[in-house]
């Protein structure tokens, strides 16, 4: 008896089965570019935030002033300058009462609760701060006579913000949110076995007694200021900032350590500032080098 054939086509089995391999295969590729892609923008964030701080560092060198307000900075031997609205603004070389000092960088700013933790973890943080200081050009010596200010001391340096002033408040800090979502999770000092954290100072140097000149490219210190937590609120980093910046310790020979985390794929870099024996220089490293940094 001859053997009935099989019309042309597929079975509804045949074909779940075809369904089912195709979409796993799928699900598969889809998986590992996104694991790539989270990789990668991962990396770019972490050297995007590198360069940012290159940025900052090389600012205070050059003596850029990132005035982006209208604003008046007015000289106060005593107390230091205060600043208040003006029009057409000061910037670096026009101003007779005051001068750029540099740039405090607070790493961790506390917004939308993203560093509201239980005591011990405040990690989680996606912004970092920058603020900007100035401070008086002269100070008073003698009888009425003033001279220009030989250290940093002498100049009272102060955060140019002034949330009250007359026309609007007043405040050039500039807000750096950190990218594809890592966070910041630790700030300390390489070899540290406390991790106490830090936010970093970017100081123009009054080494020798000159001062500083109205133009031109400084030498630049970097000042560790201790007890400025991640999430610490603004108001109590400039404050830390105006009471501590004359005298906190300045270089990072051992080199600063600021870790990172991803959102996926356990994901961690670290940004190493110092890293070659220069204070202005910078490195990232990932995964196992970030974790031998102690991140």
């Amino acid at each position: 008896m001859r053997a009935q054939s099989r019309a042309g086509g597929f079975t509804i089995l045949e074909v779940t089965l075809f369904l089912v391999i195709t979409i796993g295969l799928f699900a598969i590729a889809y998986g590992a570019f996104q694991g790539q892609q989270q990789r990668t923008q991962f990396t770019q964030s972490v050297r995007d935030l590198e360069q940012k701080i290159q940025d900052v560092a090389n600012d205070v060198a050059t003596g850029y002033f990132p005035n982006t307000q209208d604003f008046k900075c007015v000289s106060n031997p005593l107390t230091g300058p205060t600043f208040t609205n003006a029009t057409g603004g000061n910037t670096l070389g026009t101003n007779e009462e005051c001068i750029f000092v540099g740039r405090v960088i607070h790493f961790g700013r506390n917004i939308s609760g993203e560093c509201e933790h239980p005591i011990s973890d405040t990690s989680h943080c996606d912004e970092i701060d920058i603020y900007t200081l100035a401070g008086n050009r002269k100070k008073n010596s003698g009888a009425l006579a003033q001279v220009d200010v030989e250290s940093l001391a002498e100049a009272k340096p102060r955060v140019v913000r002034n949330p009250t002033a007359p026309l609007g408040p007043i405040d050039i800090t500039d807000h750096y949110p950190t990218k594809y979502g890592i966070k910041i999770t630790e700030v300390f000092r390489r070899g540290d076995i406390t991790k106490a954290p830090m936010a970093l100072g970017f100081i123009a140097n009054f080494s020798g007694g000159s001062g500083l000149t109205v133009t031109g490219s400084y030498t630049t210190d970097i000042k560790r200021l201790a007890g400025v937590n991640l999430g610490t609120t603004q108001d109590n980093v400039i404050s830390n900032i105006e009471s501590n910046i004359s005298t906190a310790p300045s270089g990072v020979a051992e080199g600063i350590i600021i870790c990172m985390d991803g959102e996926y794929d356990n994901q961690v870099g670290a940004i190493i500032i110092g890293s070659n024996g220069s204070s202005l220089s910078t490195q990232s490293v990932f995964n196992d080098q970030a974790e031998a940094e102690g991140c």
